[in-house]
């Protein structure tokens, strides 16, 4: 594990970056530092916390799942662009897969 050495400099560019509303991993791919860095930095210094995505019903996760499979992604790409694992994505999958063929019946 590295430590970041905090200097005037890269906090001012911390501040800066934050109030813009860049995102943690944005900002720390453009300071060169992990993202835990970034947030600990923040919370530390009391900069103003964000706002955390209401999670996605269960109904919200298939629906957005199938929307992307009908795109042409993969399984676990769209599992990916609605932020789950691809454990997750497979189950998706399988519910999506149970109610067409009831729906068929």
């Amino acid at each position: 594990m590295t430590d970041t050495t905090w200097n005037d400099n890269l906090i001012e560019r911390l501040k800066r970056l934050w109030a813009s509303g860049s995102t943690a991993g944005t900002i720390a791919q453009f300071l060169g530092i992990s993202r835990n860095a970034v947030t600990s930095k923040a919370r530390r210094l009391d900069l103003e916390r964000r706002d955390e995505k209401a999670p996605m019903s269960a109904q919200e996760q298939m629906d957005r799942f199938a929307e992307h499979l009908e795109n042409g992604c993969s399984i676990p790409e769209a599992g990916r662009r609605i932020g789950v694992r691809e454990t997750r994505s497979r189950e998706i999958y399988r519910k999506i897969c149970d109610g067409l063929g009831n729906q068929a019946r």
